[in-house]
């Protein structure tokens, strides 16, 4: 919602200064005389008791060039701000046109009782107004050895077709605990040892220290490295971003390892490594680059062999193939509710450098995170028992969430209805956002991609749904 309303102030500025733009190319001489040169001129001569000289014509020219310069620069603003904005009607549900899909179907009543369950948990959803928050959303929920999948809305704001379980979403956020993931299969593997300093993993790289204290790999799994959220100096291209009000757009793509380590020799920590927790984008990506770099591999390929191949995650990646690009929905920013309608702007896919792809890179299908699901459900055993085990094993507390714990990068916590805690991420991208949830005592878990934002709390009513309903869960492992 908050990018909706920023985007609306820019096509607000740039359709300012197109007007302002468009009356000096048009009226020059009568903006000439309003200008505050003209201004400055008439109280220098009224000083001087000397009458006021014609308005010279070098004025009106100027005012005449600075017309033709901010029309031009009020166009690029209006190319670059996608002035494509939809209205679409909502809310994106329709219980009629959009129903729950049994991933392998039995026809049994445990199927339709549960089937039902999540109907009208969605249902009861869909009549608050937060529903129109998302414009198109693909859930998908696994209960035992039963899974299931709903599409909601549109993939694409001129398609009214629904996204389904293969739909390619940006996942955001949620790709951190694959970058956990990774670094727990290299601890299992002996490569790595969770308190080993991140420098050692980066030969020639100068990491900031603070009283003696150097940032580790746990410190950079917990977000409790001392790093900030993001980098406080802008990486290059950000000026002409700004001009260009791209901002929203595409931030990471200029984020490169060699940036990053260029303003991590100038960076100065407030606090010493593990002495409080800050969510950080920055140590997130600085750790998949350095476990990359352990590895001998590029990020894509670490996370493919130690966690996307051993789980069957075809359907997983940084970088799509033509297929899988093919199946991309449509990232937008907002929806914003306007009486029956919403108002929203299709965005492109961001794309992250090599410093930032440990933090949000990946894109996904509800399909793909299924699999996740379940071999978080199944550990220590099943495939990666053991490396997810770790994931989910918590180090250190959240600051600001009651109860909350993370893993390497896999947080845990209570939430209200619910006898277990829920191990969750979330993730945000400029037009996706993401949620994945998953009780272990009572086998069941939640993902649902989204292409603007999506309700947490849906997530949080669908994982209580299915505990308390109990029907053919297995035990905890």
């Amino acid at each position: 919602m908050a990018q909706m309303f920023a985007y609306l102030v820019f096509l607000a500025v740039a359709a300012l200064v197109l007007a302002a733009g468009a009356a000096q190319a048009l009226f020059p001489a009568l903006l000439a005389r309003l200008s505050l040169t003209r201004l400055l001129q008439r109280v220098s001569g009224f000083v001087r008791r000397r009458p006021a000289n014609p308005v010279p014509r070098w004025l009106v020219r100027w005012t005449r060039i600075e017309g033709v310069l901010l029309l031009a620069l009020g166009a690029v603003w209006l190319v670059n701000l996608h002035p494509q904005v939809r209205l679409l009607p909502r809310p994106p549900y329709d219980p009629a046109l959009h129903r729950w899909q049994a991933e392998c179907p039995d026809g049994t009543g445990l199927e339709r009782r549960e089937i039902g369950i999540l109907t009208d948990v969605v249902r009861s959803w869909a009549a608050r107004e937060r529903a129109v928050d998302c414009v198109g959303m693909c859930i998908g929920v696994v209960h035992g050895d039963r899974g299931y999948f709903l599409g909601v809305g549109r993939t694409h704001a001129g398609d009214a077709a629904a996204p389904d379980a293969d739909t390619v979403f940006e996942i955001g956020s949620i790709t951190k605990t694959f970058t956990g993931a990774a670094l727990a299969a290299l601890l299992e593997e002996g490569a790595a040892g969770l308190d080993d300093p991140v420098a050692a993993l980066l030969p020639g790289w100068v990491i900031p220290e603070k009283d003696g204290r150097r940032i580790t790999l746990r410190d950079l799994a917990t977000h409790r490295s001392g790093l900030p959220r993001m980098p406080d100096l802008p990486m290059p291209g950000a000026v002409a971003d700004l001009l260009l009000m791209r901002r929203i757009e595409d931030p990471y793509r200029n984020g490169t390892a060699e940036w990053v380590r260029g303003y991590l020799a100038e960076y100065a920590l407030p606090r010493a490594p593990g002495d409080a927790d800050e969510y950080s984008n920055l140590a997130m990506g600085l750790l998949g680059h350095a476990l990359a770099q352990q590895a001998g591999l590029p990020y894509e390929e670490l996370v493919r062999r130690r966690v996307l191949a051993p789980l069957g995650m075809a359907d997983t990646a940084v970088t799509l193939d033509p297929g899988q690009a093919g199946r991309l929905a449509q990232g937008c920013i907002g929806p914003l509710a306007v009486g029956p309608f919403s108002l929203l702007s299709p965005m492109p896919p961001w794309t992250f450098a090599d410093g930032f792809q440990g933090c949000g890179a990946l894109k996904s299908t509800a399909r793909d995170l299924l699999k996740y699901l379940r071999a978080n459900l199944a550990a220590p055993a099943g495939p990666l028992g053991p490396v997810l085990e770790r994931v989910r094993e918590p180090l250190a507390e959240v600051s600001g969430l009651d109860g909350c714990t993370i893993g390497l990068a896999l947080m845990s916590m209570p939430i209200r209805g619910l006898d277990d805690v829920m191990c969750w991420h979330n993730g945000g991208t400029g037009g996706y956002s993401s949620f994945l949830g998953f009780s272990r005592k009572h086998q069941a878990g939640v993902v649902m991609l989204a292409t603007g934002a999506c309700d947490e709390g849906l997530g949080h009513d669908l994982l209580r749904a299915l505990a308390n309903d109990g029907g053919g869960a297995g035990p905890e492992k």
